[in-house]
């Protein structure tokens, strides 16, 4: 009975030297980032700021500039923010998603499509992905959170089996240019839904949009198609930053990231 006791009270204060540690940690004021532990400053990866001489468009449409400050890639990054009316009161809570990777120093303008009464946004917190991690900002209280990831992407070289040939513009108009770009299939299987992800950018080299393009037909090993891409006005140029497609034989949906050079398999 004695040793019970013992053995019991080993694990309570076991339990209590642990539960002080997770607490320091907490006080300190680190996060998991990228395997370590870091001061949460180091996870606030992301500046986002309104442009001055932006306001609503005719379109309804503000722009905030976005900036990877961080040393690391940041992928998967959701923006969430409050619609504002013109007296700055609420009117919605929304969220943005930016379906691309981020390397440091990397900037994308971000275009936010307000409702009808809508003036303004504020936002208030943003999320992201790194190789190990899901981190969320909460900008209202300076908060950070991070999650180990279950299900980490895979390394994407062996499922980057299509190739490109450079974009050639074959149209110029006022609302945007048309781009087409030719994809081969390099692999032995059979591709079906094959969907580019195509980044927008601008004069000053800055991403200003992602667009997704897709080949409304399968690819037989070997196999070439054209992929027509339209893209929004401002556009001074455009890169193939990722593509989608579906592996028939393995009944799998693959998505591949060209900047972190990373893959989600998903089985269907």
């Amino acid at each position: 009975m004695k040793n019970i006791l013992k053995i019991l009270l080993l694990i309570i204060t076991i339990i209590g030297l642990v539960a002080c540690k997770g607490n320091k940690i907490q006080n300190n004021g680190e996060v998991l980032l990228n395997g370590s532990l870091v001061k949460k400053d180091e996870a606030k990866a992301l500046q986002i700021e309104a442009f001055d001489e932006y306001t609503r468009d005719s379109n309804g449409v503000v722009v905030n500039r976005v900036e990877n400050i961080a040393n690391f890639d940041v992928s998967n990054i959701w923006i969430v923010y409050n619609e504002l009316d013109k007296e700055g009161k609420i009117i919605s809570e929304s969220k943005m998603f930016l379906d691309m990777t981020l390397n440091p120093g990397d900037i994308f303008n971000a275009s936010f499509k307000l409702k009808e009464s809508g003036e303004n946004i504020s936002i208030t917190s943003y999320e992201y992905m790194t190789s190990e991690e899901d981190v969320t900002i909460n900008l209202k209280d300076g908060s950070v959170y991070s999650v180990n990831i279950d299900d980490k992407e895979e390394d994407s070289s062996p499922y980057e089996v299509l190739a490109f040939s450079d974009a050639k513009k074959v149209d110029d108009a006022d609302d945007g240019d048309t781009y087409i770009v030719k994809v081969k299939n390099n692999s032995s299987k059979s591709l079906g839904n094959i969907t580019l992800k195509i980044g927008e950018i601008n004069s000053k080299k800055e991403y200003i949009g992602v667009n997704h393009e897709s080949s409304y037909s399968a690819l037989k090993p070997l196999q070439e198609a054209e992929i027509m891409i339209k893209v929004s006005n401002h556009t001074e140029k455009i890169k193939v930053i990722g593509y989608v497609y579906d592996d028939i034989d393995e009944k799998s949906n693959i998505d591949i990231d060209l900047t972190s050079h990373k893959a989600q398999i998903n089985k269907n």
